[in-house]
């Protein structure tokens, strides 16, 4: 079945200003800006006023004639825009705890935030060594011990640092459950929610 189309509108936020160009999004907030190439998707996306409130914008995301495949990609592209607002409006912040059972891991921070090193994992003597992607920081935990904290605006780049960091302390070819060593995500927070 077809569908002559199929919309959903994001609200604007009043101090972020959005800019759309061949489908490139460009977002500025008060903590930084977010650049997003959405090409790849057949949409429509146009500024237009918000119907509920006077004054304010809203993005409307449509897609014309789709089927039971294409509807979904409007409320994927909905919750780009979303992150995106979230991102420069408050910030992402991953909080990330040290599980060590055997051998102490010891981490040091380098660049003023930008790369990461681990050494003595499971005792070994080379040092693994992450670079954060762009945009993004780290730092440890002010209260915790051997606890990261990685912040940022753009949440797919600070998840995939997170994700990089679990994969560089990875235990191979050895039973999990016994073998719990590795830094593991611990909170998914925005920068401006205090952890108390």
């Amino acid at each position: 079945m077809k569908y002559l189309n199929t919309t959903a509108k994001v609200p604007i936020p009043d101090n972020v200003t959005i800019k759309i160009k061949s489908r490139v999004i460009t977002v500025k907030g008060p903590k930084g800006e977010v650049v997003k190439d959405i090409s790849h998707m057949p949409l429509d996306i146009k500024i237009v006023d918000s119907e509920k409130e006077e004054g304010k914008k809203e993005v409307s995301i449509t897609r014309w004639f789709s089927n039971y495949r294409g509807r979904p990609l409007v409320k994927t592209c909905a919750g780009v825009f979303k992150n995106m607002f979230a991102g420069v409006t408050r910030g992402f912040r991953y909080k990330m705890r040290c599980v060590t059972a055997h051998f102490p891991l010891k981490i040091q921070i380098a660049k003023g935030g930008e790369s990461v090193e681990f050494k003595n994992f499971l005792g070994g003597a080379q040092a693994k060594v992450v670079v954060m992607k762009p945009g993004v920081t780290i730092k440890m935990g002010p209260k915790i011990k051997d606890e990261l904290v990685i912040e940022g605006v753009d949440v797919d780049y600070v998840s995939q640092t997170a994700a990089l960091i679990n994969q560089c302390v990875n235990v191979g070819n050895k039973d999990v459950r016994k073998f719990l060593d590795g830094i593991y995500v611990s909170e998914k927070t925005f920068q401006d929610e205090d952890a108390e």
